[in-house]
């Protein structure tokens, strides 16, 4: 499945939460076994997807974090 930058879209909170958790979990086996595999193995292990997964994750924290502090500077400023 490819996604465009326009069909990104920010989960809920609960969502969100779901996913990380399930990164978690998946993180160090998967991360271990990818190291594992031979070099022209790696490139259609699930790890890979853990990764960009993470990644997004990231740029959702980030992206809630830059938005509640908007949201706490406009209400200093009412």
């Amino acid at each position: 499945m490819s996604h465009t930058p326009q069909s990104a879209r920010i989960a809920p909170p609960e969502i969100v939460a779901s996913i990380a958790a399930v990164v978690d979990y998946n993180w160090d086996a998967e991360q271990a076994d990818h190291q594992e595999q031979s070099p022209q193995d790696r490139p259609g292990h699930v790890f890979n997807a853990l990764t960009v997964i993470r990644g997004w994750l990231d740029a959702v924290d980030d992206l809630t974090q830059l938005h509640e502090t908007a949201n706490t500077d406009a209400d200093r400023h009412r």
